[in-house]
């Protein structure tokens, strides 16, 4: 049985093909369809009788956002300044965490180091406003977290598996 297994790589979307659960082959394909790279293997040999409806699959994906997102617990402090409570200190903007669009999943998936005590708190809660923002980057927090300035909120996030999508969407 033949089946397709796309993710996200730097150049593109990778269709990795697999007979009876093994690899048989890899391509990768630009988001708008076009074939970049293909195995030439005699070990991974790539069957090309899939590579149009490849093709229609990877041009269906969800759109990158034009935009760089992050993902915000709480609602925005007035001030414009996250408050760490581990050190009584404000911080140099809002705390938030990074973001990296998953075209295959159509979702955003947390990147970066920040230390995800806060993430798991709030989400375990359930009760914490989630968002998905954009804004000018200014600095590190204490816990690894970018803090950002002029700050915009795109819309309330849910989780959606793995992954942060818009709940108004």
């Amino acid at each position: 049985m033949l089946t397709i297994k796309y993710s996200m790589q730097t150049n593109g979307i990778r269709a990795q093909q697999y007979v009876d659960g093994q690899i048989s082959g890899a391509s990768v394909y630009s988001t708008d369809g076009e074939l970049v790279w293909r195995s030439k293997s005699d070990l991974c040999p790539w069957d090309c009788s899939m590579d149009d409806e490849i093709a229609r699959v990877v041009k269906g994906f969800a759109p990158i956002p034009s935009y760089t997102a992050y993902l915000r617990f709480k609602n925005l402090p007035a001030n414009g300044r996250s408050h760490n409570y581990a050190t009584g200190q404000t911080e140099a903007g809002i705390s938030v965490y990074e973001l990296d669009w998953d075209l295959v999943a159509g979702a955003w998936r947390l990147c970066g180091s920040a230390t995800p005590a806060q993430l798991i708190i709030n989400t375990l809660r359930g009760d914490v406003p989630a968002y998905i923002v954009t804004g000018e980057r200014v600095g590190t927090g204490s816990d690894g977290e970018p803090l950002l300035t002029d700050v915009k909120i795109i819309g309330p996030a849910r989780q959606d598996g793995d992954g942060w999508v818009l709940s108004n969407v």
